[in-house]
């Protein structure tokens, strides 16, 4: 549920213009204006230009891409008597190869959060990309009470939404058996990992920065797949939490 990053920046609220389009029930239209959020300085540098890749869902039930220059204006056309989803993962100016920055995103249902602007927020990301997900899996977001997905999201997914157990999401939406307990958050483990000395960053923008040094880093850890870069190192590390023994670590040099 994510997107490869190909190039980093700087961004500050840049924002795109979204037309919500004229062809619904009533024949009207509404200008939202989209807000993108702070893009990391730490990761994504203190000059340059962010692209964003952004995806919405459009009014023929489709979900939409466009790539977006977040210093510009831009807009896309979708009726309005349809759920606001949309989610963008930001592009870094420098080339971190493999490493995934997870997306911003905001979802709500038909008529709702329509007031002239929509701030996309690094904690509404995951529950905008997995809509859209499942939007692209033939599951529109009208069989979904969206407000009261994004409350279990915020609430059971906590401050680890990424790593909500996506395969039972998916399964009890599809299967119309969505409850409080379809999200689900593995048990962390108290690690120690042998990673490079330096700074290292999530790819969830919220996430507080890890201090490694000489002996690694010790913390806890979800079990699953994470991804962290070192931007001043050039590196990046992809590190697979298993349920008992030691983690599987693979640290990456960004230089070619």
């Amino acid at each position: 549920m994510d997107i490869r990053i190909k190039r980093a920046a700087t961004v500050g609220a840049a924002s795109i213009a979204v037309l919500w389009s004229g062809c619904g029930l009533f024949g009207s239209i509404d200008a939202v204006r989209v807000i993108w959020p702070e893009a990391p300085v730490r990761v994504f540098g203190e000059g340059g230009t962010v692209y964003w890749n952004l995806r919405w869902y459009a009014a023929d039930g489709s979900v939409r891409t466009r790539r977006v220059n977040g210093g510009q204006s831009s807009s896309v056309t979708v009726e309005r008597e349809i759920p606001l989803i949309a989610a963008a993962v930001p592009e870094a100016a420098d080339d971190y190869g493999a490493w995934r920055n997870r997306a911003a995103g905001f979802a709500a249902p038909v008529n709702a959060g329509r007031n002239g602007e929509v701030q996309l927020t690094w904690e509404g990301g995951f529950a905008a990309w997995f809509l859209l997900d499942m939007a692209e899996a033939g599951v529109p977001p009208y069989r979904i009470n969206i407000e009261r997905f994004n409350r279990a999201v915020l609430k059971q997914g906590s401050e680890r939404p990424w790593e909500l157990d996506v395969r039972r999401l998916a399964a009890d939406v599809s299967g119309g058996t969505l409850r409080t307990s379809s999200f689900r958050i593995p048990r962390s483990r108290e690690l120690r990992l042998p990673l490079p000395e330096g700074v290292w960053y999530s790819a969830y923008p919220p996430d507080p920065p890890m201090e490694a040094n000489a002996e690694g880093w010790s913390g806890p850890l979800g079990i699953g797949l994470h991804s962290f870069l070192n931007p001043e190192a050039s590196l990046t590390a992809l590190v697979h939490v298993n349920r008992s023994g030691p983690p599987t670590i693979l640290v990456e040099s960004l230089m070619k």
